[in-house]
């Protein structure tokens, strides 16, 4: 896979480390399906935001995504990385999965679940050592509904206070 060669070559190059994560931002950022994701993320929630409140969600939920997912990638520095399986299912669906072996003998799994088509696919989930990013951003989301009163735009300022501090 591409991506996962692009990811290797960065983690190996000399680099100070906020270069490093910024560019394994910028990297795995585009292959993020921000919408899909999102869409699970907020689950009924969904239903109540304007169309605008929705595209905001998304895109914060995808920035979060990528943080996290370049978080994980500079823990495992040194890693090997290797693709254990990658299933291609029904209506444009897939899923690969990826093992990081440190140095120390160390695992660590990454699961995608993907969407698209012959143009490439992109990510609409992933679990990062069985923690499923999307089931947690739902819930916390969820959380963030109830303790600001369903009150999205409340919902959305703290998420991208929550975002900011990732980054």
């Amino acid at each position: 896979d591409a991506r996962l060669q692009a990811i290797e070559q960065i983690l190996q190059r000399d680099l100070p480390a906020d270069i490093k994560r910024q560019t394994l931002i910028q990297t795995t950022r585009p292959t993020i399906d921000d919408a899909t994701l999102a869409s699970g993320a907020l689950g009924r929630n969904a239903r109540t935001l304007s169309p605008n409140q929705t595209s905001e969600f998304a895109q914060i939920i995808g920035d979060m995504a990528a943080l996290q997912e370049a978080d994980f990638f500079l823990r495992n520095e040194g890693s090997s990385i290797s693709v254990v399986n990658a299933e291609a299912q029904s209506r444009g669906r897939g899923s690969v999965l990826v093992q990081f072996n440190s140095p120390d003998g160390a695992t660590s799994m990454l699961s995608y679940s993907l969407s698209g088509s012959n143009g490439g696919y992109l990510i609409y989930n992933f679990a990062i050592d069985g923690s499923n990013v999307g089931s947690n951003y739902r819930s916390a989301i969820g959380s963030l509904f109830n303790t600001h009163r369903g009150d999205a735009n409340a919902v959305i300022a703290d998420m991208a206070q929550r975002r900011d501090q990732m980054n």
